[in-house]
């Protein structure tokens, strides 16, 4: 398991999506906001609220897809899924930036990394599989 790229990839992706959810993504003036879970309780809107209960379900879609290294047909499944989630996570923070006058921050970034690593973590997971496929012919 840990001796594959594709490991490490999702490892990266999990730390971006920890950061996000603990990091400053925007700025309003001189007071620094980010999407933890004390905007739940301070939600000025629907965007804190989606993004804190889709960054956490991201994050554990993630971890739950770093232990499935035995079922890869199911971890690039979950990846897919992962990078759906992360991109409506992304187009939540352009749509809120876009209607607002704030700033955003380099966290705010952090969903679009994660998405690139997910992608790379799936085109080698589906190399593995091709591999095994492969091995099982010549049996």
């Amino acid at each position: 398991m840990w001796q594959r790229i594709q490991t490490i990839f999702l490892l990266l992706a999990l730390g971006l999506e920890t950061s996000l959810f603990l990091a400053p993504v925007w700025r309003e003036g001189a007071a620094v906001h980010s999407i933890g879970v004390f905007m739940w309780t301070n939600s000025q809107g629907l965007f804190p609220a989606l993004a804190s209960v889709l960054l956490p379900a991201s994050a554990g879609i993630t971890l739950a897809t770093l232990f499935l290294y035995r079922r890869r047909t199911r971890q690039i499944r979950l990846c897919r899924w992962n990078i759906a989630v992360l991109t409506g996570i992304q187009a939540l923070i352009a749509f809120y930036f876009a209607t607002t006058e704030m700033h955003f921050l380099t966290p705010a970034v952090f969903p679009a990394m994660a998405v690139a690593l997910h992608f790379m973590a799936v085109c080698y997971i589906r190399r593995d599989e091709e591999l095994v496929r492969a091995a099982d012919r010549l049996r």
